[in-house]
């Protein structure tokens, strides 16, 4: 299996995205939709909004706006086909963002940090759009993870298709916000019981007694300097 690089590999897996179970996005919204909090009358952004979920869960919790950017054009069509998203999706990469400077009142950006070779554009601008004292949510794959040779993988027409991405340890993450963002909340988060089920739909049961337990994903609760 070779890997393929990350917009190749979300053209492909965006087809099936919302179809196979998934653990790691079910654990990751288990633990942050509790520090979101309320969002009533706040303008939100999505930083690597795939099909949108994020986009669906702050427009249920009250954002006045919501706004989702991808740099996959098929995670977006996907996201369009969804009520309440066309007309609020916009193809651009963390890197180059192209929304106004201090816009956004809020913004998650899930599993994207792993995606990014280089961490310092892409912090310079989550800081951009933002206003200041502004939460950031940030999640990703959990470095530990990958160091157990997890790799990022789905599976589409019969083929397994892994992603490449970058290994960031906690301490180079942490470095690469520090100065624009205070550290506000981190949480390394474990497959547990409420997992089970997916990884028996997926048909994956298999797996779970050995991942449970171990770091999964990553989460971090910043805010704008």
């Amino acid at each position: 299996m070779t890997p393929v690089d990350p917009l190749t590999g979300h053209e492909l897996w965006a087809d099936v995205y919302d179809t196979v179970p998934n653990p790691l996005l079910a654990l990751e919204e288990r633990q942050l939709l509790p520090w979101l909090g309320a969002l009533e009358g706040l303008a939100v952004a999505d930083v690597g909004c795939g099909t949108g979920r994020w986009m669906q869960r702050a427009r249920d919790l009250g954002a006045k706006s919501v706004v989702g950017l991808d740099f996959s054009p098929n995670m977006l069509r996907q996201a369009a086909r969804k009520p309440g998203l066309r007309g609020r999706l916009v193809l651009g990469n963390v890197t180059q963002i192209p929304l106004k400077s201090s816009s956004m009142d809020s913004v998650i950006c899930a599993f994207v940090l792993g995606y990014v070779s280089t961490l310092d554009a892409a912090v310079s601008e989550l800081s951009r759009i933002m206003k200041p004292k502004a939460p950031l949510f940030c999640s990703d794959f959990h470095p530990s993870a990958h160091q157990r040779g997890w790799k990022r993988v789905f599976k589409k027409d019969g083929r397994n298709v892994e992603i490449k991405s970058t290994l960031q340890q906690t301490t180079q993450i942490a470095n690469a916000f520090e100065g624009r963002f205070r550290l506000e909340q981190q949480a390394d988060l474990q497959l547990g019981e409420p997992e089970r089920a997916l990884f028996e739909e997926a048909g994956k049961l298999q797996f779970f007694d050995k991942a449970k337990g171990s770091p999964a994903v990553i989460l971090f609760q910043w805010r704008r300097a």
